[in-house]
């Protein structure tokens, strides 16, 4: 090996360790195999409760797929009931990048959705909440 690819292989000696290539590959290696692996683990591990419940992990996970993915209104039945849940998520990943920690999304979505329901058969809830409604609350 010529002196010439040796110096692009490898970081000057005063360079931070971020910028040596080895560094960089196994960073990169790293962010692809451990989800990808605790996925794997996942697979694995329902696959052997389906086996010791008696059914076969194939036709679960085949029937799984289909029951999301099998027509276009399964499809859309998935991105609808999918959606609440990546918003909370972006709502914790944003203020995340900012140093942030909110904590209780899932909750926060709970209670939005059993106020929604309360008011549902009342009617939609008043122009300004700190004013009484022109109805009565119900006990």
């Amino acid at each position: 090996m010529s002196s010439t690819a040796t110096a692009i292989l490898t970081a000057p000696p005063g360079a931070p360790p971020e910028q040596r290539p080895a560094r960089r590959w196994r960073t990169s290696l790293e962010s692809v195999a451990i989800p990808v692996g605790a996925v794997l683990v996942a697979l694995l591990l329902f696959g052997v409760f389906c086996g010791l419940a008696g059914a076969s992990p194939f036709s679960v996970y085949h029937s799984i797929y289909r029951a999301a993915f099998g027509s276009w209104y399964a499809f859309q039945n998935t991105l609808i009931r999918a959606a609440p849940i990546m918003l909370c998520a972006l709502c914790t990943a944003l203020p995340m990048r900012l140093g942030l920690v909110v904590i209780g999304n899932e909750g926060a979505l709970v209670m939005a959705a059993w106020a929604r329901c309360w008011w549902a058969p009342i009617g939609s809830p008043p122009r300004i909440m700190w004013r009484s409604p022109p109805w009565p609350w119900p006990a």
